[in-house]
């Protein structure tokens, strides 16, 4: 694992993701903001995934997780765990979890 990757766990019924930055640590939402913690409390000894991307600025990556740490603005659909890693990655808030389910539920509901 490299500073930069964007890891994920299962979480039972969901992934929860997160920035690798070094040295054992990661930077990730937890319920009350953005903060850094330790590989094992952010896994909870579930096994670590790394979710791969093209042409990824690693540095860069490490960075833009930095410039979060501390943010309190958590919200399900628009700010979560999940963007906030494709954000520092890409420089884009995107969460395919969050599209999927709502794509399947708008197939629900306007078959």
């Amino acid at each position: 694992m490299q500073p930069g990757n964007h890891i994920k766990v299962w979480k039972g019924c969901y992934y929860h993701h997160g920035i690798y930055v070094g040295a054992g640590q990661v930077i990730h939402y937890k319920s009350y903001g953005i903060v850094l913690t330790t590989l094992e409390e952010f896994s909870q000894g579930r096994s670590v995934e790394i979710v791969r991307h093209k042409n990824q600025d690693f540095n860069r990556t490490v960075e833009r997780a930095y410039e979060r740490l501390g943010e309190d603005l958590y919200n399900l659909f628009i700010n979560n765990c999940e963007s906030f890693a494709n954000w520092c990655v890409y420089g884009k808030n995107e969460s395919k979890q969050i599209n999927g389910i709502m794509s399947m539920l708008i197939d629900l509901l306007f078959r």
